[in-house]
C-alpha cells in the first residue's frame, strides 16, 4: 500500500512502478528497478521489499539510509506523505521482526494538527492517517489492548474514508482477533467471512498473497482446516514468481506459530 497510488502528482521512483511492483508481485525484479535512484522515498520502498522478504536487517538498513536522505529531499506536502509512509513501514518492519509483549512500553501515536484544506487538497494525507490509526490498532491488538483495538477497528470501517479493499481485510481480521479473545465465535466467523469476501475483489497479485497468507493463518488457528487449505491453494495459485509464493506460505506459517505462541490471533 501507498498513498502514491491514489495521487496524480509525480513520483520519485521510475515511471509505472508501483503498479508494475503491486501487480507482478515480483519482489527482487523491482527491488532491482530502484538501485540507481537516489531519493529516500525509494530506499523506503527498497526496504519495504527487504521486510516483505523477512530480510529484516537489511530493511532496517534501507529504512536508516531513508532517514539519512530526508534532509536532501524538497520540503513539500508529497514528501512529508512520504515521510509518513516511511515510520509506517518501520514499524511493520518491527512488529513483523519479533512479536511484541503486554508490558512494553505503548507507542506515542500523536500527530501535528493538520490545516483541513490540506486534507481537502492532498487525500492522500486522509489515506496515510488511515494508515497510522490501523498501525495503532495492531500494536495494540498485540500487546492485549482489546477493547481499544476493537474500537479503532470499528471506527475505521465505520468512517470508511478510502474504503480500499486490502485495508479492509486488515480490519476485519482485526476485529474477528479481538472477538476471539471475547469468546463470541459466531463474530469471529462473521469477521473472517467479511475478510474473505473482501479479499475475493483485490486486483493486485501483492496484495492477494498478504490476504491469503493472513486469512490461511487465522483459520487454520481456529481450526478451520477446509477454509485453512482454500487459501493456501489460492495463493499457491497467483500468477507471480515461485519466490513470493515460498515467501507468503512462510509468513502464513509464522503468523500462525506466533498466534499459537500468543493462544490468540494476532496480526503479522
Amino acid at each position: 500500500m501507498s498513498p502514491q497510488e491514489i495521487t496524480n502528482r509525480p513520483s520519485p521512483l521510475p515511471e509505472n512502478w508501483l503498479k508494475k511492483f503491486f501487480r507482478s508481485a515480483d519482489l527482487e525484479n523491482s527491488y532491482r528497478e530502484l538501485e540507481s535512484v537516489r531519493h529516500f522515498h525509494a530506499e523506503t520502498m527498497r526496504g519495504r521489499i527487504r521486510s516483505l522478504q523477512m530480510r529484516f536487517s537489511d530493511a532496517w538498513d534501507h529504512f536508516d539510509r531513508a532517514q539519512s536522505l530526508i534532509c536532501k529531499a524538497p520540503k513539500n506536502t508529497s514528501n512529508l506523505v512520504r515521510q509518513f509512509v516511511l515510520e509506517i513501514y518501520s514499524f511493520n518492519n518491527a512488529l513483523l521482526e519479533r512479536p511484541v509483549s503486554s508490558d512494553c512500553p505503548m507507542a506515542e501515536f500523536s500527530l501535528p494538527p493538520l490545516d483541513p484544506k490540506i486534507l481537502d487538497d492532498y487525500p492522500e494525507i486522509r489515506y496515510v492517517l488511515e494508515l497510522r490509526r490501523n498501525s495503532e490498532a495492531m500494536l495494540r491488538l498485540h500487546t492485549g489492548e482489546l477493547d481499544r483495538a476493537r474500537a479503532i477497528y470499528n471506527s475505521l470501517l465505520s468512517e470508511k474514508p478510502m474504503n480500499k479493499a486490502e485495508l479492509l481485510v486488515v480490519y476485519y481480521l482485526g476485529l474477528a482477533a479481538c472477538e476471539a479473545q471475547s469468546g463470541m465465535n459466531d463474530k469471529v466467523e462473521a469477521h473472517l467471512e467479511s475478510a474473505s469476501l473482501a479479499a475475493q475483489t483485490l486486483q493486485k497479485t501483492l496484495n492477494q498473497a498478504s490476504a491469503a497468507a493472513q486469512l490461511n493463518a487465522f483459520y487454520k488457528f481456529t481450526g478451520n482446516g477446509q477454509k485453512a487449505m482454500e487459501w493456501k491453494l489460492f495463493l499457491s495459485r497467483l500468477s507471480c514468481p515461485q519466490e513470493t509464493i515460498a515467501l507468503f506460505t512462510l509468513r502464513a506459517e509464522r503468523i500462525h506459530n506466533r498466534c499459537s505462541e500468543k493462544g490468540r490471533l494476532v496480526l503479522l
